[in-house]
């Protein structure tokens, strides 16, 4: 299995920290998966789940969590630790519809900034404390991920000059 959608099932039981750790157990050994969706089920999930998803961030490269109506300070943590280790090959995250804040935003994108290189396409909308700047920087940041299989050197070398800096 490559991808799995549990975005809409036909169980009346939502997903939740227990489907999250089987999930977890399951792919521990697994990877095939690539892609996870588990959009409209986020506001099951709490601090225990969503610590498993950002240890995911390891094996997957699409994972949505739209529709969930997470609270940002349960999201903006878990999307922070699942970007920031070295080895998180998360390409593609849709966050939409969440209650992700601008502060929330501000923690994502200074994990975009100094340490993640594999995020290059991320969605927000629908999250209405996130203003357009902040998606435009987020953007421009996955932006630059996309050059990272090319030459490592271009996305410090283009921050360094975004903040004047000498190194």
């Amino acid at each position: 299995v490559v991808s799995l959608d549990l975005s809409t099932t036909s169980d009346p039981k939502p997903v939740n920290d227990t489907t999250v750790g089987i999930l977890f157990t399951l792919l521990r050994s697994n990877n095939q998966l690539k892609e996870l969706n588990l959009a409209n089920h986020g506001h099951h999930l709490t601090i225990t789940s969503m610590k498993l998803l950002a240890r995911l961030g390891r094996k997957l490269e699409k994972l949505d969590i739209s529709n969930g109506r997470i609270e940002s300070q349960l999201l903006a943590p878990t999307v922070c630790a699942m970007l920031s280790v070295p080895e998180c090959t998360v390409t593609t995250l849709n966050l939409n519809n969440n209650k992700l804040t601008q502060d929330g935003m501000l923690q994502v994108m200074q994990v975009m900034r100094k340490s993640n290189t594999s995020l290059t396409t991320i969605t927000v909308q629908g999250n209405e404390a996130v203003d357009k700047a902040s998606i435009s920087f987020m953007n421009f940041y996955c932006d630059l991920n996309k050059f990272v299989p090319i030459d490592a050197k271009f996305k410090p070398l283009i921050l360094g000059a975004e903040t004047n800096d000498e190194n």
